[in-house]
């Protein structure tokens, strides 16, 4: 998620976590955001940090990556909460089977525009 626009660069949803997943998911992001982030915060799962490096590292270190956010301040509430929304929203979809619904992305826009504009 862009830090000044709140837009939401990427969502993709997997049925694992592993370091394929995440790189698919930076890949994505770079694509959209047509550039390397200057920072990335993730929370400290393993697969993200390693995702990083193959995706965002270079000698110059240009992109920093703050991971265990768990443990600092609050750096990623925007996103949580998003997610936290949109977490119980699937809950109450748990009949859906199929992956490539547009029902999650929907709700995902609807979400948005409702932190963005209050409604």
């Amino acid at each position: 998620m862009d830090e000044k626009t709140r837009f939401h660069l990427v969502s993709i949803i997997t049925k694992t976590r592993e370091i394929d997943d995440a790189r698919k998911a930076f890949r994505k992001a770079k694509e959209v955001g047509n550039k390397k982030p200057q920072l990335m915060v993730t929370d400290g799962l393993q697969s993200y940090k390693k995702a990083f490096k193959r995706e965002f590292y270079d000698h110059h270190q240009s992109c920093t990556h703050i991971a265990d956010v768990a443990l600092q301040e609050s750096l990623n509430n925007v996103l949580e909460r998003m997610h936290g929304s949109i977490r119980e929203r699937e809950k109450i979809m748990r009949g859906i089977k199929v992956d490539d619904t547009p029902i999650i992305p929907l709700n995902q826009i609807y979400y948005l525009h409702k932190t963005t504009y209050g409604a």
